[in-house]
């Protein structure tokens, strides 16, 4: 019994304990993984806010460079745009260089070109920038292996049409602004262009496994095309979960409409889990306290339901055993003590009649005792009568004997004597009366004595019965 209460009164508290633990653990995980990524897109959007505003900011030199080359370009023109870029080159030091080329092939640049044979209308910047009707031209991210820097190329196409600006534009300044960017928990930020080459990152990916900065971002991540009409459009999002990785990531997707660059967050669903970790931990720590005090209370309660039980049933064996003077003697005022009271006054009834029990064995075994005596006399003096009755008997057979001789020798002399004839033949009349008398009185006697027999068996039986009566009761 105390085996099935402890499992009850467990079953009870820890089944609903944990289904609440289970039930908020996952209703917490929803909630950390809605909050954690309810600002994705907002950094997303902050991301590209500020590539506009550090790149974009580098590109509209672009125009102010178009301004001062102006449509007719001479020698001193060509020495005040020269001038003009030198500025431009120390007042921003992540430009790299500055180039305007024509297509006549002529260039200025700050710094200067060296090389007498360079030739912009070769370059790559030159001619996406004359193709892109007026539009910026941004090219793949590079990596310059004699700097180790990583730039980008910007070009715009004069407003003559016969030339190309261009600014080279370091992109260490936005690295190292972006990778102050918490996306939360293990999360990764990666800007990238669309050749997938990694511009900027922060979080888990940058500590290591995910490429460097200037190389090839991973593969399995998706990275979209700039389907923007326009560089002043809103960015565009999308999102998707990996599922074939040991945690599901969550994978969000921006393209700047400027430049182009996918803007990626990654969230691993461990992070979710490791935020609601401490929810669980919690839900485990309140099943533990719980089952601990449960099991201190349970013990109280089996203790209050054992510890009288034990007692009762001590005090049973004992009667059982014939100690009618066992008592439970509880002093509590509940169902046990209210049992153990009636187990009492049972004991003290049970012991009562008992002793009234005996008391009347004593007396019935005393009286017994009487009647066995008084028996016994009885039946010794009716082997007295009987032994009279026969020797009685026996004498009136004798006496009849003697009452034939005596008829015979008066009817001898009644031969002799006429006168008493009439008296003698009265005589044996009477003689010949008492015999029968005393015959019928012999078989009577004789009945008598069966009947007194009978009486003798009848009370041995008496006698034994009473016996066993006596003894059944001790």
């Amino acid at each position: 019994m105390s085996t099935r209460l402890i499992a009850a009164f467990l079953a009870v508290l820890i089944i609903p304990t944990a289904l609440i633990g289970y039930f908020s653990y996952h209703s917490a995980k929803d909630q950390v993984q809605q909050k954690m990524t309810e600002p994705i897109n907002t950094i997303l959007t902050m991301t590209g806010q500020h590539i506009n505003n550090l790149v974009g900011e580098k590109a509209a030199l672009l125009s102010y460079i178009d301004s001062m080359y102006g449509s007719n370009p001479s020698q001193a023109n060509n020495e005040a745009v020269q001038l003009g870029i030198d500025q431009l080159a120390d007042t921003y030091p992540d430009i790299l260089a500055i180039t305007v080329g024509n297509d006549q092939g002529s260039v200025i640049s700050s710094p200067a070109i060296e090389d007498a044979t360079y030739d912009p209308r070769s370059t790559e910047w030159y001619t996406n920038g004359i193709s892109n009707n007026g539009s910026l031209y941004f090219s793949s991210i590079m990596n310059d292996p004699a700097s180790g820097k990583i730039y980008v190329e910007i070009s715009k196409a004069l407003s003559d049409e016969h030339g190309v600006a261009s600014i080279k534009l370091d992109l260490e300044r936005l690295a190292n602004e972006i990778s102050l960017v918490d996306v939360g928990g293990n999360g990764s930020l990666i800007v990238v262009d669309s050749n997938r080459t990694i511009a900027a990152w922060s979080g888990a990916i940058a500590k290591g496994g995910g490429g460097e900065l200037g190389g090839a971002l991973i593969e399995g991540i998706p990275v979209h095309p700039n389907t923007a009409s326009s560089s002043d459009e809103p960015m565009a999002f999308s999102q998707f979960v990996r599922t074939d990785l040991a945690y599901d990531l969550e994978v969000y997707n921006g393209i700047n409409a400027l430049t182009g660059w996918n803007v990626i967050a990654l969230m691993g669903h461990e992070d979710f889990i490791a935020a609601a970790k401490p929810i669980m931990v919690s839900s485990l720590t309140v099943i533990v306290i719980s089952v601990l005090i449960a099991s201190v209370i349970i013990f109280f309660i089996l203790r209050s339901f054992i510890v009288p039980m034990q007692k009762l049933r001590k005090a049973t064996r004992s009667v059982s055993e014939g100690n009618l003077s066992e008592r439970v003697n509880l002093k509590t005022e509940n169902e046990f003590g209210i049992l153990a009271n009636d187990f009492d006054q049972m004991t003290i009834s049970l012991q009562s009649v008992v002793a009234e029990l005996h008391q009347t064995s004593s007396l019935l075994s005393h009286s017994s005792q009487m009647i066995q005596e008084s028996t016994e006399q009885t039946t010794q003096s009716v082997q007295h009568v009987a032994e009279t009755m026969h020797q009685t008997a026996e004498s009136a057979i004798v006496g009849a004997e003697n009452s034939e001789q005596t008829a015979n020798a008066v009817e001898e002399m009644a031969r002799g004597i006429s006168t008493i004839a009439e008296s003698a033949s009265a005589i044996v009349d009477s003689a010949e009366e008492t015999e029968r008398a005393v015959a019928n009185g012999g078989k009577t006697i004789n009945q008598v004595g069966e009947q007194m027999e009978h009486i003798l068996g009848a009370v041995e039986e008496t006698s034994a019965l009473i016996n066993e009566l006596v003894q059944s009761i001790r």
